[in-house]
């Protein structure tokens, strides 16, 4: 926003509040089609990064990847994840705690839809945040090939086929993203 004249100022101004009150409303709102539909909308619209790559904006993003729905949670790692070219310092650092308590998800949990939902997520991490994912490579890695081999042997019947495909689905984003991949292959061929 070129704020260099004080009516320009006044309207970046005005678009910031607006962008705070919407962001606020897909935090707070107990629709979850009004919470999903403000974040199709911020996800499909670059126009306001700059003002979405502000600390409160922000903050009300973060807040949105807990939210009760997944395709809600989706959306704000996907606006998150292209915020971080914006605003690093203040992404990043949350995104990452963010993918270390996926990755724990995703090894520990005895839940399998938290597992899957965690998968998911991932992938959706992987996708629209790479340099992020570059140090946990090899970590991330070794959770979705575990999370593969889970449905072989014993464990057969109790896997589903849909869960396999999303591990699979998030393991080829990691190797695309990186193009790291042949690391782990001969090992889980054996």
């Amino acid at each position: 926003c070129n704020i260099s004249s004080r009516s320009n100022f006044s309207s970046c101004l005005w678009v910031l509040q607006i962008v705070e009150k919407l962001l606020r409303t897909a935090v707070a709102e107990a629709d979850v089609a009004v919470r999903k539909s403000i974040f199709v909308s911020l996800y499909g619209n670059h126009c306001f990064d700059d003002y979405l790559a502000q600390a409160d904006s922000l903050t009300a993003i973060f807040a949105s990847l807990k939210d009760e729905d997944l395709d809600v949670r989706e959306y704000a790692i996907s606006v998150a994840g292209r915020l971080s070219e914006k605003n690093p310092a203040y992404v990043l650092p949350a995104l990452r705690s963010h993918l270390i308590k996926l990755l724990t998800y995703l090894e520990l949990s005895a839940v399998n839809k938290c597992r899957e939902e965690s998968t998911k997520l991932l992938g959706c991490l992987v996708r629209n945040c790479e340099r992020l994912i570059l140090p946990y490579v090899a970590h991330v890695q070794k959770a979705l090939v575990a999370r593969l081999s889970e449905g072989t042997g014993v464990n057969a019947n109790n896997f589903c086929v849909a869960k396999r495909e999303v591990a699979v689905s998030t393991l080829g984003q990691v190797v695309q993203s990186t193009g790291c991949g042949t690391d782990f292959l001969p090992s889980f061929r054996n």
